[in-house]
């Protein structure tokens, strides 16, 4: 799996990474290899031209602009899992809606 910036899961696992305090607590926890998630924080770094963790330190650390990174992808994801709550209730009104003029 190559990361991009634009792919909600490159930034949910960065989030896990961070909220874990490293890559082997987060592979662990979400059942996945280490270097899977080496390689998402790399190719995030590569494309966004800037580091987002201090790598080689332990425990783990984010950068400045690591830190700016995770609270906006917390916020994104939230608003993410916001709209598709929405539009499940709004699709399930329709349904229901649709099913009573059926009847």
């Amino acid at each position: 799996m190559t990361a991009r910036v634009n792919d909600l899961e490159s930034w949910k696992l960065f989030c896990l990474i961070v909220e874990k305090q490293g890559l082997n607590a987060a592979a662990d926890f979400a059942d996945i290899e280490p270097s899977r998630l080496s390689r998402v924080i790399n190719s995030l770094e590569a494309e966004l031209g800037s580091p987002l963790l201090v790598h080689n330190r332990r425990p783990l650390q984010t950068t400045s602009f690591g830190d700016q990174a995770y609270e906006m992808a917390k916020a994104l994801l939230a608003q993410h899992a916001q709209m598709l709550e929405t539009l499940k209730a709004v699709s399930y009104t329709h349904l229901r809606a649709h099913e009573t003029l059926s009847d």
